[in-house]
């Protein structure tokens, strides 16, 4: 995606103030349910060998076009053999679904508590119909993740 604005010329930046649109709390229970567990405030993620975890969706989320999407969550690794980042898929009316992760931020290996986030620009016209987060781990290891937010923010 940000490809493909830099191709248009520019990458639009904000022009106002992130606003919540979703946040999940330990009592709400995730999408995949294997190797997921409620623990430290957040849910560990106990990877067997490198997959995906969808945690959680929300359909038909208030948000407009011209928007930056971003996927903000606290995570830990212990033993990843893979690497390790935040996922976020996208479905468009009439579109082929979309995704972003930020592998650049992407973590193997033993770390402590670290914000991550995954962006998605909204371009005109694009209103989404589901978003799903997820976390994605490409070898064996466990993941702790914690205060898992989606917020919205209007670009120029």
């Amino acid at each position: 995606m940000i490809d493909w604005l830099e191709h248009q010329g520019h990458v639009p930046g904000p022009s106002g103030v992130p606003t919540l649109v979703r946040q999940f709390a330990t009592m709400e229970t995730p999408i995949t349910q294997q190797g997921v567990t409620p623990e430290e405030d957040g849910w560990r993620i106990d990877f067997t060998s490198g997959n995906e975890v969808i945690l959680f969706a929300i359909d038909h989320p208030s948000v407009t076009a011209l928007q930056i999407l971003t996927y903000r969550a606290e995570m830990r690794t212990r033993g990843a053999m893979g690497r390790v980042y935040l996922k976020m898929l996208i479905d468009v009316a009439h579109e082929p679904e979309q995704f972003s992760r930020d592998v650049r931020d992407a973590v193997l290996g033993w770390t402590d508590w670290s914000p991550y986030h995954a962006a998605f620009y909204l371009k005109e016209d694009q209103f989404p119909t589901r978003i799903e987060l997820g976390v994605v781990c490409e070898g064996p290891g466990t993941v702790w993740i914690r205060n898992i937010a989606l917020l919205s923010t209007p670009i120029v």
